[in-house]
C-alpha cells in the first residue's frame, strides 16, 4: 500500500474508533493487539494482517472495502438489508403485542387476571436473570 493511502487507512481507523467513542487501549484489547500496534496502524506506520484487518471491520462495523478506501459505503448492502429486516421483525413483534393488549378488553377479567399473574411471574424471572448477568 503506498504511503498516503496507509496514513488514509490509519486515519479512518481512528475517526471511526472515535465515532464509536472507543480508546485505542480498549479497541487494542478487542483486537487482542498491543495499543503500541494499533497505534502505528492509525499513525499509518504499519498495516494489519488480513486476520486483524477482518477484525476491525467488525468492531467498527463497516466493510473491509470502506476501510481500505475501496467503497464509500460504510457496510456492505447485505449486511444493511439483514439489520433492517431485524427491525422490521421487532417492530412487527411489538405491533401483535400492541394488539393482544387491546384484545384484553373483550376478554373475561379471570382470563385477564390469569395472564397478568403469568406476565408477572416472567417479568420477576427475566429481572432475576438480568441481574446475575450483572454480577458476573
Amino acid at each position: 500500500m503506498k504511503e498516503k493511502r496507509l496514513e488514509e487507512f490509519g486515519l479512518k481507523i481512528r475517526i471511526l474508533r472515535e465515532e464509536k467513542r472507543i480508546s485505542q487501549k480498549e479497541l487494542a484489547k478487542r483486537l487482542e493487539i498491543s495499543p503500541q500496534a494499533l497505534a502505528n496502524y492509525e499513525k499509518g506506520k504499519r498495516m494489519p494482517g488480513i486476520n486483524i484487518l477482518v477484525r476491525l471491520s467488525e468492531e467498527l462495523d463497516v466493510s473491509i472495502d470502506f476501510l481500505l478506501g475501496l467503497t464509500d459505503i460504510r457496510k456492505p448492502r447485505s449486511r444493511m438489508v439483514k439489520e433492517q429486516l431485524e427491525m422490521l421483525e421487532s417492530i412487527q413483534e411489538k405491533e401483535e403485542i400492541l394488539s393482544l393488549i387491546e384484545e384484553l378488553s373483550h376478554w373475561e377479567p379471570e382470563t385477564v387476571k390469569i395472564i397478568e399473574r403469568f406476565l408477572k411471574r416472567v417479568r420477576k424471572n427475566v429481572e432475576s436473570r438480568d441481574k446475575g448477568r450483572h454480577i458476573q
